[in-house]
């Protein structure tokens, strides 16, 4: 029997198939003919459809397997069925021993709650891989949960798992303060920087208590709208979190920054306000523009 004769004996079986089940619609898994396929799976929200990767594949017999070109049915117990080429044809195989990309319920199959049920995620430790906007994950909320520690701002959605707007802003507002590239993006040096801060946060003794309504802590007048001009030949100077040395650094300015002035402690160090909180600059590095 040749291919195209082959190929006409298979066509009447499926007439044969649709006429005695009164389907509407055939959707053919063939590896010799994947347009089909790939339109389904492209546009398979119009059908309310799950997919994911294949780290999250649920044990549900009957789901599609996809790689580039190719595709395959689940049967369980790690097992698939697939069409492979002349002689072979439908054959068993191997599920991890394959390269499949993705999983996929198909359209216009009931897979009753388990179709309705959304994938699982996959656990990422923070630093394993590259977060962007759109990210969502255990390791987005671990990094939003980090940046709340350190004192950056996510007012409207706090550490809620997804990489949005709002943790995108905060990221580069990190990297702005760590000296970074500002991209938005939390990569290998913006991890290897975090770490950092929070190291020197969780060794850094407990910051004095802020000053009160503006009032300075060596009891001088706080000149209304004053503000605090970072001086240094030497670099970016250290914003720490307390009036001294010892305590953890928020973030380093570059000379000519300008602060709003909050007070002068005791030992002349000045409290400004730096990413939305109260950081302390040594005087030795600051003046104070008196408004």
């Amino acid at each position: 029997m040749s291919f195209v004769e082959d190929m006409h004996q298979q066509a009447k079986k499926g007439a044969e198939v649709i006429a005695k089940t009164n389907a509407k619609k055939l959707v053919v898994l063939d590896s010799y003919d994947t347009s089909l396929v790939r339109h389904e799976y492209k546009n398979w929200g119009t059908h309310q459809c799950s997919w994911g990767t294949m780290d999250s594949m649920p044990e549900v017999p009957s789901i599609a397997l996809r790689s580039d070109g190719h595709v395959g049915v689940y049967i369980g117990g790690g097992f698939a069925v697939e069409e492979r080429s002349f002689p072979d044809g439908c054959v068993k195989t191997c599920v991890k021993d394959r390269s499949w990309t993705h999983w996929y319920f198909l359209p216009f199959i009931d897979y009753g709650e388990a179709g309705n049920a959304k994938p699982p995620q996959t656990e990422h430790a923070l630093g394993s891989r590259l977060l962007t906007k759109g990210t969502e994950g255990n390791d987005v909320k671990q990094l939003q949960e980090h940046l709340l520690k350190l004192g950056y701002s996510l007012p409207k959605y706090g550490a809620d798992g997804d990489f949005g707007s709002e943790t995108e802003a905060a990221v580069r507002t990190f990297q702005k303060a760590e000296g970074l590239e500002v991209d938005g993006k939390y990569g290998e040096k913006s991890h290897a920087a975090l770490m950092d801060a929070l190291s020197a946060d969780d060794e850094a003794p407990e910051p004095p208590a802020q000053p009160e309504d503006g009032g300075e802590e060596n009891d001088a007048e706080k000149p209304v709208g004053s503000q605090v001009v970072i001086v240094s030949d030497g670099g970016k100077v250290n914003i720490r979190v307390g009036n001294g040395t010892q305590y953890g650094r928020i973030t380093q300015l570059a000379p000519g920054t300008t602060l709003d002035y909050v007070a002068t402690a005791q030992n002349g160090w000045n409290a400004i306000v730096v990413n939305a909180r109260v950081g302390w600059v040594s005087g030795e590095y600051s003046r104070v523009i008196r408004a």
